[in-house]
């Protein structure tokens, strides 16, 4: 809400990410995803077997080929493990080979790309190998910049999504969408309410989405001895209007608005 706030929630991103707990929830590795690229060797017994053992792209729709089987193995969101696994079983009931083993070498070149810009210390383009998530990317870029909002917008083509940092700073990473290379991961700058009247520092101030009244007076120090909380007046920009309209019925629980201009009013003795 305030700088100092997104300052917490800087060092919240940072903190959970580096701490290894998203990780750990995740997964016990890293997971494959569309255009990773792998080394699989197969072995019958104790020999390997050269002509099933090589270099393979995971495609576009995470789909490994791997032409020794019937059908082609989602293999975006498994791990190596998970994944040599899922071959040898394939292999083993084909009957092409008695008890296979099967490793992968996860080659983590990084020849995808997202690009990371708005309000973060470090924009630009990052580059990754296999899964790579909002919040990484995130800490990658140094993190929000104090003057953004709790809100990031993923690009992805024509579908555009809304990932909420604050959110993700507290440990819930239910939004800790995975990224695709090409993503666009922007974050927006918190906007501005104008505070005036009877505060003990009027001015403009940040605020996030669902923030109260009562929150905004906050940020503004207060109001003063002078003032009254029952005489509060909220003019707000309207679409299609000249003049920015009041909003009726204020209380101190009133959501307020990016761009709204609060006035508290001298109270009447």
């Amino acid at each position: 809400m305030a700088s100092r706030g997104m300052f917490r929630v800087v060092a919240a991103v940072v903190a959970v990410w580096a701490s290894g707990v998203v990780l750990a929830a995740q997964s016990a590795g890293p997971r494959l995803s569309p255009r990773d690229q792998i080394k699989v060797t197969v072995w019958g017994g104790n020999v390997m077997v050269p002509e099933l053992s090589r270099q393979f792209t995971i495609d576009a729709e995470g789909v490994l080929d791997f032409p020794w089987v019937e059908t082609k193995v989602k293999a975006a969101g498994m791990t190596a493990h998970e994944l040599a696994a899922d071959l040898a079983g394939r292999l083993k009931s084909s009957g092409m080979i008695v008890n296979p083993q099967v490793s992968i070498d996860f080659e983590q070149t990084p020849n995808k790309k997202v690009m990371v810009t708005g309000a973060v210390l470090n924009q630009g383009p990052q580059l990754f190998a296999g899964e790579f998530r909002v919040l990484e990317a995130l800490t990658k870029a140094g993190g929000p910049k104090p003057e953004a909002s709790d809100e990031a917008l993923l690009v992805r083509g024509d579908e555009q999504m809304t990932v909420n940092i604050r959110v993700l700073a507290t440990g819930d990473l239910a939004g800790n969408l995975v990224l695709q290379d090409g993503d666009q991961l922007i974050v927006r700058k918190a906007q501005l309410v104008f505070i005036s009247g009877e505060v003990r520092a009027p001015g403009a101030y940040n605020v996030d989405t669902g923030t109260k009244l009562r929150q905004a007076l906050a940020l503004a120090g207060g109001i003063t001895e002078k003032g009254s909380n029952s005489k509060v007046q909220i003019l707000r920009p309207t679409p299609g209007k000249d003049k920015d309209q009041e909003v009726k019925n204020v209380t101190l629980e009133t959501e307020v608005k990016p761009g709204d201009t609060i006035t508290v009013k001298r109270r009447t003795f």
